[in-house]
């Protein structure tokens, strides 16, 4: 029942029926406090000598008994304009020529059998007029007449007060119903108009403690608030990061080109420092890269890049980039060590293009940032393909293990803005991963250095063919 009422389906159906059961008692008890009483008159003269000839027509029969006067009596009562009954004075016996009433007119007539004269009581639509006394084989018998069928007063206005009264509590507690209802209703409907007119710190709070779905939608509504305020929050912090990442390289053009500039109006015979013209082209290179990655990401967050997985065999995929990257590394005098494991007739269903980016971007951010040696581990686990990038360098805060994967996010030790790169390159790639359905992750490496993992899924398909 906690549950039930706790729900707004239960409360509802609940207080459906107990609208309808209160209302129903409020009914019954001004039925019962503004019905007609009971009343007791006096009987005219001829409702006196109709009595009189009912006693006189019982006693006319000769060796009168009880099995006789049972007979008599529902003669009497064929009749639907008179109804007859005895009581028994002693034993308070009743003997009814028709269908005995409801047991709670007995006990009215038991006390007027002892009236010194006949009376005339009226209850509801009974009528009768007694006790008149009788002997009925040395048994002391009161006589009743009437009817059952008295016609009443008119009952319309009860009715009408009935129904009133009825309307005017169901009433009352369906407006407390609409009211409870409606109350958190408006408090979540205030907190979103505040939150579409711009302040994104609103957040509803119910007056009152509930456990229905009112509570549900109140907590669904906040952390709506709450993911609206933080991905605004991150889009202002990303516009200022763009703003700021730009500046720099914009800076060091226009720089280049005020030289450049100067060095004409001095000489006109002058050459160009060849120093200036590689400056200005690294820093337009660095502009064009960054804004690619830029527009990749807002389409990947916008679900409009081309996203097209196929199956590829997982050495056949990874080992060409994986050659180019131990080139590049041999460059920078480092080397990268791969282990296969278990791998051989291995496939996959990625987009290549993507993965493969992905890939690129965490490797050469473990080159970079190693001593010597990058670890790169290729399996299978867990029900798809593990990749795991380990350098020996001087690795990240544990604080920032999460942060590193967000754009333009540096560390404020080792990986400075003067190291170079735009801080998107691990970006880019945890989008490519979660687009896979798989996940990245970045743990710390001891004694020193940084891991990367990467998990993508491989389908039921991928299986299958795996094992063909």
């Amino acid at each position: 029942m906690p549950k039930l009422y706790n729900s707004f389906f239960g409360r509802i159906f609940l207080w459906f029926w107990f609208v309808t059961l209160t209302s129903l008692a409020a009914g019954v008890l001004v039925a019962r406090l503004l019905a007609p009483a009971e009343q007791i008159t006096e009987p005219s003269t001829i409702q006196l000598e109709r009595l009189a000839n009912a006693v006189e027509r019982i006693q006319r029969f000769p060796n009168l008994n009880v099995n006789r006067l049972q007979r008599i009596l529902n003669q009497m009562s064929d009749s639907r304009a008179m109804k007859a009954f005895v009581i028994d004075v002693k034993s308070k016996e009743f003997i009814y020529g028709f269908r005995p009433p409801p047991r709670g007119q007995l006990n009215d007539y038991r006390e007027l059998i002892n009236e010194p004269e006949a009376v005339i009581y009226t209850k509801g639509t009974t009528r009768f007029i007694g006790p008149k006394r009788l002997d009925v084989a040395g048994r002391e018998f009161a006589l009743f007449i009437g009817t059952t069928n008295f016609p009443p007063e008119s009952r319309l206005p009860l009715l009408t007060v009935i129904v009133l009264v009825a309307i005017l509590v169901s009433g009352l507690l369906c407006y407390w119903l609409a009211r409870s209802f409606a109350k958190p209703l408006h408090e979540i409907q205030s907190a979103t108009q505040r939150l579409a007119g711009g302040d994104l710190g609103a957040r509803v709070s119910l007056s009152h403690r509930r456990g229905d779905e009112f509570a549900n939608l109140t907590d669904e509504t906040n952390k709506m608030a709450e993911q609206l305020q933080r991905l605004f929050t991150e889009h202002q912090r990303f516009l200022a990061d763009v703003s700021h990442e730009l500046r720099s390289p914009l800076t060091r053009l226009q720089m280049a080109i005020g030289i450049a500039e100067q060095a004409l109006d001095d000489d006109s015979s002058k050459t160009f420092d060849p120093n200036l013209i590689q400056r200005v082209i690294k820093e337009a290179d660095q502009m064009d890269r960054m804004i690619s990655q830029l527009l990749w990401l807002s389409r990947h967050e916008a679900k409009v890049d081309q996203f097209k997985p196929h199956l590829y065999e997982v050495r056949e995929l990874l080992h060409p980039l994986l050659l180019d990257l131990e080139f590049e590394a041999k460059g920078q005098a480092k080397k990268i060590q791969v282990d296969w494991k278990n791998t051989a007739q291995q496939v996959i269903s990625v987009d290549a293009e993507m993965c493969l980016h992905a890939l690129e971007n965490v490797c050469r951010n473990a080159i970079k940032y190693a001593a010597s040696v990058v670890e790169v581990d290729v399996g299978i686990a867990n029900s798809g393909l593990q990749i795991t990038i380990s350098d020996d360098g001087p690795g990240v805060l544990s604080a920032e293990l999460e942060k590193i994967f967000s754009p333009f996010y540096r560390t404020d030790t080792s990986r400075t803005r003067d190291s170079g790169g735009t801080g998107l390159g691990l970006s880019i790639a945890s989008r490519a991963i979660e687009r896979h359905g798989g996940n990245i992750v970045a743990t710390l490496r001891q004694p020193n250095g940084l891991t990367v993992s990467i998990w993508l899924p491989m389908s039921n398909e991928n299986k299958a063919v795996a094992s063909r």
